[in-house]
């Protein structure tokens, strides 16, 4: 059976298994340049559309550093922040609330590591990760990553080899 032509949301409503091979795809950013922002890009497209299973970050900082972290979808590296503002939000109900992608919320100055599933269809036009890592003092670094795979488009072969 063809689902190409159903919506997202209806091929979200699909049992996992339905779904194809998952792909990890992280980005990480090191900032050593106090009161300075930077951005980085993983140069990899995400599938359109696509399945998001998880988002996870691993923010490094040590006693006297702090930084700012946000993460978004985007077909360039951002080179200015009404750039990163324009990036497509994955996570748009978490964090701190901000145009565009919202920051990510710090509690310590140890490394902190969040795994998020979510199990989230969007259509990506296949943009890329990118982040924004923030040195407010000392040295921020910021890994983010996404598991994705792609929505499933034809039912035949899964129908026949798995019957529910």
């Amino acid at each position: 059976m063809d689902v190409s032509t159903w919506t997202v949301d209806q091929r979200m409503r699909l049992p996992d298994w339905c779904f194809g091979n998952r792909m990890l795809i992280g980005c990480f950013h090191y900032n050593s340049h106090p009161g300075t922002t930077e951005w980085a890009i993983r140069d990899i497209p995400l599938p359109d559309p696509v399945c998001i299973w998880e988002f996870w970050y691993l923010i490094i900082e040590t006693a006297g550093n702090y930084g700012t972290y946000r993460a978004g979808l985007a077909d360039a590296v951002p080179v200015n922040v009404p750039q990163m503002d324009a990036a497509t939000e994955i996570y748009p109900y978490f964090g701190i609330d901000h145009a565009g992608p919202n920051y990510i919320i710090r509690t310590t100055e140890d490394a902190t590591h969040v795994v998020i599933k979510l199990r989230k269809g969007m259509v990506t036009g296949g943009k890329k990760l990118v982040i924004e890592v923030g040195s407010v003092a000392g040295i921020a670094r910021g890994f983010f990553g996404l598991l994705v795979s792609g929505l499933p488009t034809n039912m035949a072969g899964w129908m026949a080899h798995n019957p529910v």
